[in-house]
């Protein structure tokens, strides 16, 4: 199974999702009719302009080299589960109330407050119970301008991009994803959010972002994937393209 019969530069195969049922695959995606819709207007694709003696080092970044900030740290998602008032439990949430409620009400480390199975617990438990971090110092949207959004994955850190998937989608190897999917297309799933931690230009001079995913290493590029850049892919770059700004802190 490839994509490039269709003229795209993509591969697709064989993943763990090739047996799962519609409604398996929609537990997995946030619903979408209850979300504001991908932006039409005040719309920036166009690539940043950069002077011609940095060009070489702009072309392609990833922020997986890069040494930069303090000792990695892992936050508790099952506290977003439970205590954001603003998520659907299992069935998923929305990048941007996570983010705005870790703004405000801070959270805490994933050894404090593990996952655990079953229903969610009372949101009026939840910071009186363990001891909570202030990670994000503001939430700065992005949304329609690629341009901005290079910079601030070069100067600051990864952003999260919100994107409608399809079920082709979900088969991906390698190469760079340009598949067409909106509400609208037969094999559409739901919504879904990744993490944009690089970009780059292909030896053919495509233009794509590089982005992590939450399904796993054996999906993909170990967990990554590369989606066409300045082209709108399954409304990449005009649904919501939030950059969190990150506290540095002591290395503990």
């Amino acid at each position: 199974m490839s994509g490039k019969y269709l003229g795209h530069d993509y591969e697709l195969g064989e993943t763990s999702f090739m047996d799962w049922s519609d409604e398996e695959l929609k537990q997995m995606a946030f619903p979408t009719h209850a979300l504001p819709k991908p932006m039409q207007k005040h719309i920036d694709l166009s690539e940043p302009k950069i002077p011609r003696k940095s060009r070489a080092t702009r072309k392609n970044y990833d922020w997986r080299n890069k040494r930069i900030g303090d000792k990695r740290r892992s936050y508790s998602e099952e506290y977003l589960v439970d205590c954001s008032m603003s998520e659907w439990g299992c069935s998923g949430g929305w990048s941007r109330f996570a983010l705005e409620y870790i703004e405000m009400f801070g959270i805490p480390r994933g050894a404090q407050y593990p996952y655990v199975s079953g229903p969610k617990r009372s949101p009026a438990d939840c910071n009186e119970t363990v001891n909570v971090e202030y990670p994000i110092s503001k939430v700065e949207f992005l949304t329609g301008n690629v341009s901005r959004a290079m910079e601030f994955v070069k100067n600051k850190g990864p952003i999260i991009a919100s994107m409608y998937f399809c079920r082709d989608f979900l088969y991906y190897k390698s190469g760079i994803y340009a598949g067409h999917c909106d509400p609208q297309a037969t094999n559409y799933i739901g919504g879904h959010s990744v993490a944009i931690i690089g970009y780059g230009t292909s030896r053919k001079g495509i233009n794509y972002w590089l982005a992590r995913n939450s399904w796993g290493t054996g999906w993909g590029a170990d967990g990554y994937f590369m989606i066409k850049r300045g082209a709108n892919i399954a409304s990449f770059e005009t649904w919501e393209l939030l950059a969190p700004e990150r506290k540095i802190f002591d290395v503990d």
